[in-house]
Protein backbone atom coordinates (compact mmCIF):
# COMPACT_ATOMS: atom_id res chain seq x y z
CA UNK A 1 0.00 0.00 0.00
CA UNK A 2 2.69 2.46 0.92
CA UNK A 3 4.61 1.52 -2.32
CA UNK A 4 1.48 2.25 -4.33
CA UNK A 5 1.10 5.79 -2.84
CA UNK A 6 4.14 6.45 -3.17
CA UNK A 7 4.45 6.03 -6.93
CA UNK A 8 1.22 7.97 -7.41
CA UNK A 9 2.70 10.89 -5.19
CA UNK A 10 5.95 10.80 -7.11
CA UNK A 11 4.10 11.39 -10.21
CA UNK A 12 3.75 14.88 -9.31
CA UNK A 13 6.16 18.22 -8.43
CA UNK A 14 6.92 18.83 -5.31
CA UNK A 15 6.99 15.28 -3.42
CA UNK A 16 9.77 13.88 -1.67
CA UNK A 17 10.09 10.50 0.33
CA UNK A 18 11.75 11.72 3.57
CA UNK A 19 12.43 8.07 5.24
CA UNK A 20 10.84 4.97 4.34
CA UNK A 21 7.61 5.27 6.57
CA UNK A 22 7.28 8.95 5.73
CA UNK A 23 6.93 11.30 2.79
CA UNK A 24 6.78 14.92 2.04
CA UNK A 25 4.09 16.28 -0.02
CA UNK A 26 4.57 20.35 -1.19
CA UNK A 27 2.16 22.50 -2.47
CA UNK A 28 3.06 25.98 -3.06
CA UNK A 29 3.70 27.02 0.24
CA UNK A 30 2.04 24.32 1.87
CA UNK A 31 3.81 21.13 2.85
CA UNK A 32 2.07 18.07 3.89
CA UNK A 33 3.47 14.64 5.92
CA UNK A 34 2.42 11.62 5.60
CA UNK A 35 3.17 8.41 7.82
CA UNK A 36 3.06 5.27 7.18
CA UNK A 37 2.06 2.70 9.74
CA UNK A 38 1.46 -1.15 10.14
CA UNK A 39 -2.24 -1.61 11.49
CA UNK A 40 -1.76 -3.41 14.77
CA UNK A 41 -2.60 -7.57 14.27
CA UNK A 42 -5.22 -8.93 16.09
CA UNK A 43 -3.40 -11.28 17.33
CA UNK A 44 -0.98 -8.81 19.44
CA UNK A 45 -4.17 -6.77 20.73
CA UNK A 46 -5.51 -10.13 22.45
CA UNK A 47 -2.19 -10.53 23.78
CA UNK A 48 -2.81 -6.80 25.47
CA UNK A 49 -6.19 -7.32 26.24
CA UNK A 50 -5.46 -10.40 27.86
CA UNK A 51 -2.50 -8.95 30.14
CA UNK A 52 -4.96 -6.14 31.11
CA UNK A 53 -7.37 -9.00 32.57
CA UNK A 54 -4.40 -10.73 34.22
CA UNK A 55 -1.92 -7.64 35.34
CA UNK A 56 -4.41 -6.07 38.13
CA UNK A 57 -4.98 -9.56 39.87
CA UNK A 58 -1.60 -10.42 39.83
CA UNK A 59 -0.56 -7.01 42.16
CA UNK A 60 -3.44 -7.70 44.23
CA UNK A 61 -2.53 -11.75 45.13
CA UNK A 62 1.56 -10.29 45.72
CA UNK A 63 0.10 -7.64 48.17
CA UNK A 64 -2.14 -10.40 49.45
CA UNK A 65 0.83 -12.06 50.80
CA UNK A 66 1.54 -9.72 53.21
CA UNK A 67 -2.33 -9.68 54.60
CA UNK A 68 -2.17 -13.69 54.77
CA UNK A 69 1.04 -13.67 56.54
CA UNK A 70 -0.66 -10.92 59.45
CA UNK A 71 -3.77 -12.86 59.77
CA UNK A 72 -1.77 -16.54 60.19
CA UNK A 73 0.56 -14.91 62.68
CA UNK A 74 -2.02 -13.21 64.82
CA UNK A 75 -4.24 -16.39 64.83
CA UNK A 76 -0.85 -18.68 66.24
CA UNK A 77 -0.45 -15.58 68.77
CA UNK A 78 -4.31 -16.18 70.03
CA UNK A 79 -3.00 -19.51 69.66
CA UNK A 80 -0.57 -19.63 71.88
CA UNK A 81 -1.68 -17.60 74.79
CA UNK A 82 1.25 -14.82 73.43
CA UNK A 83 -1.94 -11.93 73.42
CA UNK A 84 -3.39 -12.99 76.61
CA UNK A 85 0.40 -13.24 78.33
CA UNK A 86 0.99 -9.54 77.34
CA UNK A 87 -2.09 -8.18 78.32
CA UNK A 88 -1.69 -9.46 81.64
CA UNK A 89 1.47 -7.95 81.83
CA UNK A 90 0.36 -4.50 80.85
CA UNK A 91 -0.41 -4.07 77.58
CA UNK A 92 -2.84 -2.32 76.56
CA UNK A 93 -4.22 -3.41 72.93
CA UNK A 94 -4.07 -0.16 71.49
CA UNK A 95 -0.60 -0.44 71.99
CA UNK A 96 -0.80 -4.15 70.47
CA UNK A 97 -2.71 -3.20 67.23
CA UNK A 98 -0.03 -0.36 66.55
CA UNK A 99 2.89 -2.53 67.39
CA UNK A 100 1.30 -4.63 64.73
CA UNK A 101 0.56 -1.62 62.41
CA UNK A 102 3.78 0.06 62.52
CA UNK A 103 5.61 -3.32 61.54
CA UNK A 104 3.07 -4.46 58.67
CA UNK A 105 3.47 -1.09 57.16
CA UNK A 106 7.06 -1.56 57.11
CA UNK A 107 7.05 -4.86 55.35
CA UNK A 108 4.26 -3.24 52.96
CA UNK A 109 7.03 -0.04 52.23
CA UNK A 110 9.60 -2.81 50.87
CA UNK A 111 7.26 -4.56 49.08
CA UNK A 112 5.59 -1.71 47.54
CA UNK A 113 9.20 -0.27 46.51
CA UNK A 114 10.76 -3.89 45.07
CA UNK A 115 6.82 -3.96 42.83
CA UNK A 116 6.98 -0.54 41.82
CA UNK A 117 11.17 -0.57 40.65
CA UNK A 118 10.45 -3.52 39.15
CA UNK A 119 7.46 -2.95 36.78
CA UNK A 120 9.56 0.45 36.11
CA UNK A 121 12.58 -1.52 35.51
CA UNK A 122 11.15 -4.17 33.61
CA UNK A 123 9.70 -1.02 31.29
CA UNK A 124 6.29 -2.38 31.81
CA UNK A 125 5.77 1.38 32.94
CA UNK A 126 7.31 4.10 31.38
CA UNK A 127 4.72 6.81 30.90
CA UNK A 128 3.39 7.06 34.51
CA UNK A 129 4.30 8.99 37.52
CA UNK A 130 6.58 7.15 39.83
CA UNK A 131 4.78 8.48 42.55
CA UNK A 132 1.25 8.08 41.70
CA UNK A 133 1.91 4.51 41.30
CA UNK A 134 4.12 4.23 44.10
CA UNK A 135 0.69 5.52 46.27
CA UNK A 136 -1.60 4.07 44.77
CA UNK A 137 0.34 0.44 45.36
CA UNK A 138 1.42 2.13 49.38
CA UNK A 139 -2.50 3.03 50.15
CA UNK A 140 -3.88 -0.61 48.94
CA UNK A 141 -1.15 -2.48 50.59
CA UNK A 142 -2.16 -0.38 53.81
CA UNK A 143 -6.01 -0.79 53.37
CA UNK A 144 -5.52 -4.63 53.08
CA UNK A 145 -3.31 -4.18 56.71
CA UNK A 146 -6.55 -3.10 58.39
CA UNK A 147 -8.48 -5.72 55.96
CA UNK A 148 -6.34 -8.11 58.03
CA UNK A 149 -6.82 -6.97 61.25
CA UNK A 150 -10.31 -7.06 60.93
CA UNK A 151 -10.84 -10.80 59.65
CA UNK A 152 -7.85 -11.95 62.64
CA UNK A 153 -11.04 -11.45 64.65
CA UNK A 154 -13.15 -13.90 63.06
CA UNK A 155 -11.19 -16.70 64.17
CA UNK A 156 -8.56 -18.11 66.72
CA UNK A 157 -6.37 -20.27 64.48
CA UNK A 158 -3.87 -19.99 61.75
CA UNK A 159 -5.04 -22.52 59.80
CA UNK A 160 -8.23 -21.04 59.78
CA UNK A 161 -7.72 -17.57 58.96
CA UNK A 162 -5.78 -19.07 56.03
CA UNK A 163 -8.28 -20.45 54.34
CA UNK A 164 -10.67 -17.25 55.09
CA UNK A 165 -8.04 -15.37 53.61
CA UNK A 166 -7.69 -17.73 50.47
CA UNK A 167 -11.55 -17.34 50.23
CA UNK A 168 -11.82 -13.70 50.51
CA UNK A 169 -8.94 -13.10 47.99
CA UNK A 170 -11.30 -15.33 45.09
CA UNK A 171 -14.12 -13.56 46.22
CA UNK A 172 -12.32 -9.93 46.01
CA UNK A 173 -11.06 -10.55 42.61
CA UNK A 174 -14.44 -11.88 41.33
CA UNK A 175 -15.96 -8.72 42.45
CA UNK A 176 -13.36 -6.88 40.74
CA UNK A 177 -14.05 -8.55 37.06
CA UNK A 178 -17.66 -8.05 37.86
CA UNK A 179 -17.63 -4.08 38.50
CA UNK A 180 -14.78 -3.77 35.66
CA UNK A 181 -16.40 -5.40 33.06
CA UNK A 182 -20.17 -5.67 33.59
CA UNK A 183 -20.63 -2.07 35.79
CA UNK A 184 -18.32 0.63 34.81
CA UNK A 185 -19.48 2.17 31.37
CA UNK A 186 -21.90 -0.11 31.45
CA UNK A 187 -25.07 1.79 32.10
CA UNK A 188 -24.81 0.97 35.83
CA UNK A 189 -25.78 3.91 38.66
CA UNK A 190 -22.70 5.61 38.98
CA UNK A 191 -23.74 5.94 42.96
CA UNK A 192 -23.54 2.04 43.17
CA UNK A 193 -20.39 1.74 41.19
CA UNK A 194 -18.54 4.29 43.48
CA UNK A 195 -20.25 1.96 46.43
CA UNK A 196 -18.41 -0.99 45.63
CA UNK A 197 -15.07 1.17 44.70
CA UNK A 198 -15.10 0.95 49.01
CA UNK A 199 -13.84 -2.38 48.51
CA UNK A 200 -10.16 -2.03 48.26
CA UNK A 201 -9.23 -4.31 45.59
CA UNK A 202 -11.87 -2.75 42.96
CA UNK A 203 -10.38 0.49 42.90
CA UNK A 204 -6.90 -0.34 42.59
CA UNK A 205 -7.68 -2.98 39.96
CA UNK A 206 -9.22 -0.16 38.06
CA UNK A 207 -6.60 1.89 38.59
CA UNK A 208 -3.58 -0.76 37.57
CA UNK A 209 -6.39 -1.61 34.52
CA UNK A 210 -6.58 1.72 32.96
CA UNK A 211 -2.36 2.76 33.89
CA UNK A 212 -2.12 -0.31 31.26
CA UNK A 213 -4.14 2.28 28.94
CA UNK A 214 -2.53 5.11 29.75
CA UNK A 215 0.96 3.34 28.69
CA UNK A 216 -0.58 1.83 25.20
CA UNK A 217 -1.53 5.67 24.75
CA UNK A 218 2.30 6.74 25.74
CA UNK A 219 0.23 9.31 27.73
CA UNK A 220 0.70 7.73 31.25
CA UNK A 221 -2.68 7.60 34.10
CA UNK A 222 -4.92 10.08 34.16
CA UNK A 223 -7.82 10.77 36.00
CA UNK A 224 -9.33 11.10 32.88
CA UNK A 225 -8.75 7.52 32.33
CA UNK A 226 -11.43 6.73 34.70
CA UNK A 227 -15.53 7.20 34.56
Amino acid sequence: MQSLVSRVLMEHKGVRITSENNTEILLGDLRFKMLFQEFPQRSNLQIVNFIKIIFPVNFIMILFMNLQATMIQIGQEKEKGIKEALSLKGMSPISFWITWFLSESIIVLGSVLVSVCGLYAGRILVHTNFGIVFLGFFLFGMSFICLGFLISQLASKGQTLFVVGALMLLVLSGIFYLVQFLMINKGVARPLVLLTFLLSPVPFGHFLYTMLDGELLTTGWTSDLSP
